[in-house]
């Protein structure tokens, strides 16, 4: 989508925080490439024992031969010098074996960063300090875009933290009025209102403070327990998820009447593949959809939970998508739609090919 080019291991180490969305710790970090061009990237814990590294290491390779990557860049971010060679040491052994090139593996460590297969003695074997992020063109372009890391993975975990306020004590007593949750066919008109003008990111008088009515908000997320509503704002915000034609042909009507454009009416495809998401857009969809989850009371969220995990797996960020995942299911652990995407983001599946039927 956005071309970043990068030619120096330490400014691919400098860039993985703004691709991940946040600064990691206590990780194991390995990046899938093919034709030189950035496949995948895939970050797990810090494994210790020999069993939890030869598994990692299968985990993560498998994913990098099913995505076809012929070569792999590692990284592993320590507590301390020296306490992810084992891990690391059994992921390089495993990418030989399947005939992955590894370009290069490093270790990182406050604020520096190894090059354990550099000659014994060298300053790059013993560490060097990373340059600052202002000194990396690399970084600027992501900046350029408005990709700025969160601290750490508990800071990004925040962004959907239920919100504590006035908003959210009046949207909590405005959804208890209306009663359990039933889907009611007669009130789609108003839920699918209410969410094609949340999710129309042209108003800009919504970045101005001028936030959605506690009755709108009530009506979305009275809306999506209505499976086919929120199915149907799933597929309007992934385009090639599902086709149309699979829902009501009513509610599709609705939909047209109040949603606003989708990214594919916009710009068109190529070849039926949908366009690359706008930057801009995306950003501010993922922020209307975060403010939401933090917005509804937390017994109700698996819904408008799931809806930003399946918009953010979609565009690819599957840290967002494994944090909203895991709060949607601490709500309710059986629901159905959070349960297969997060089969997905464990297998790395994107939600690219169209299917045939809602779930």
């Amino acid at each position: 989508m956005t071309t970043i080019r990068i030619s120096d291991p330490i400014d691919l180490v400098k860039v993985i925080p703004y691709q991940l969305g946040y600064h990691p710790e206590r990780s194991l970090v390995v990046i899938g490439l093919r034709r030189r061009q950035v496949r995948m990237l895939q970050r797990l814990d810090l494994p210790h024992s020999a069993g939890d590294c030869a598994a990692a290491a299968d985990l993560l390779v498998g994913h990098l031969r099913r995505e076809e990557c012929r070569s792999a860049f590692v990284a592993v971010y320590e507590p301390e010098d020296g306490a992810g060679d084992e891990a690391r040491d059994a992921l390089v052994r495993r990418l030989h074996r399947q005939r992955i090139e590894v370009i290069e593996q490093v270790a990182i460590h406050d604020g520096r960063i190894r090059f354990p297969s550099a000659p014994e003695g060298s300053a790059s074997r013993t560490g060097v300090a990373l340059p600052d992020d202002d000194e990396v063109p690399a970084v600027a372009d992501f900046v350029a875009v408005g990709r700025r890391p969160a601290a750490s993975r508990q800071v990004l975990d925040e962004r959907l933290a239920p919100e504590v306020g006035p908003m959210a004590t009046r949207v909590a007593a405005a959804v208890a009025r209306g009663g359990p949750l039933r889907p009611v066919r007669s009130s789609r008109r108003g839920a699918m209102a209410s969410w094609g003008a949340f999710l129309d990111v042209r108003d800009e008088a919504w970045f101005g403070g001028r936030t959605p009515s506690v009755a709108a908000v009530a009506r979305m997320i009275h809306g999506v327990r209505d499976l086919e509503v929120r199915d149907l704002i799933a597929t309007w915000l992934c385009p090639g998820t599902l086709d149309l034609d699979v829902f009501d042909a009513e509610l599709v009507a609705l939909c047209m009447a109040h949603f606003p454009p989708r990214p594919l009416d916009e710009q068109g495809s190529a070849a039926g593949v949908p366009p690359a998401p706008d930057p801009e857009r995306a950003a501010r969809l993922v922020e209307r959809l975060c403010w939401l989850a933090r917005h509804t009371p937390p017994s109700y969220a698996a819904g408008p939970l799931t809806l930003l995990a399946s918009y953010v797996w979609w565009l690819g960020d599957g840290t967002l998508a494994r944090l909203a995942l895991d709060r949607a299911l601490a709500v309710e652990p059986g629901y159905r739609l959070a349960l297969l995407l997060e089969r997905m983001v464990e297998l790395a599946v994107r939600p690219q090919a169209a299917m045939r039927s809602t779930g």
